[in-house]
């Protein structure tokens, strides 16, 4: 008897908690899409002597424009755009969604360079996962998770590099089994990015018990062609999210309201 709830009991594998993520995700993430948000972006250097500088912080409308997000810049620094960058935001809204139209209409699709994180399944495939421990964050039960590269796999290509150059640590929240937090670390210099370099993701439960994303934090370190040398923190926050539907073509920025 003792054995048998000692297994009842006993803590899943960070494979089956992975595993049950991944299958959460494939569900959430077309509901995820269907909605429109405010993002702050705010940025502030680490001066040689380890000072902070200045703040600078842009708001963004994030929106669907002819059916696919556009992030619109609608505040610098908490204050309305001049008229001369207003201008420039609504002009380039207009060569967007010209752009985008266009774009459709010749079957092209969009590309974008992007550094590769991976994801859940990268993280299986590349990684040597495993339970660290229980923690409550945010008033959820979550599996703490912490993931290294494999020593013993070679990276083939430049994609599977850039993810092999992190390691993480996730929290998983026990009862939805959501990746509700996660934090990766550069282990290797990476595009620019220097070792200890730090991104953390946060999810929170939102309208209709959706987990939507509520901040982003890091802690960069770049170095730039060997001259430009740089330590940035960057903090950025989504708000007012709205369901919206995305098979709407939108043509102008203020049909977007929050």
């Amino acid at each position: 008897m003792n054995l048998i709830l000692l297994l009842l009991f006993a803590a899943p594998t960070a494979e089956s908690i992975i595993q049950r993520a991944i299958a959460v995700d494939k569900e959430l993430t077309p509901i995820q899409n269907q909605y429109v948000y405010t993002m702050e972006i705010r940025n502030q250097q680490v001066e040689k002597d380890g000072k902070l500088g200045a703040v600078d912080t842009k708001t963004f409308d994030v929106m669907f424009l002819e059916g696919e997000q556009y992030q619109k810049l609608i505040l610098i620094d908490g204050k309305p755009l001049p008229p001369d960058k207003q201008k420039k935001v609504d002009q380039d809204v207009e060569k967007t969604r010209a752009e985008r139209q266009k774009r459709r209409r010749s079957g092209l699709t969009h590309i974008e360079r992007t550094v590769d994180l991976g994801g859940l399944a990268e993280t299986l495939k590349y990684f040597d996962n495993k339970v660290t421990g229980e923690e409550t964050v945010r008033g959820h039960l979550t599996w703490v998770v912490e993931s290294a590269p494999k020593t013993d796999y070679k990276p083939s290509g430049k994609s599977q590099e850039q993810i092999m150059s992190w390691r993480h640590k996730a929290w998983f929240d026990q009862k939805d089994g959501v990746q509700m937090q996660l934090q990766s670390t550069t282990i290797r210099p990476v595009n620019g990015f220097m070792p200890g370099s730090t991104y953390q993701w946060e999810y929170d439960p939102g309208q209709e018990q959706v987990w939507l994303l509520r901040k982003v934090t890091a802690h960069v370190e770049l170095q730039m062609y060997k001259m430009i040398h740089g330590r940035v923190e960057t903090l950025q926050t989504y708000s007012n999210y709205k369901k919206f539907d995305v098979a709407s073509t939108i043509t102008t920025g203020d049909e977007v309201k929050k």
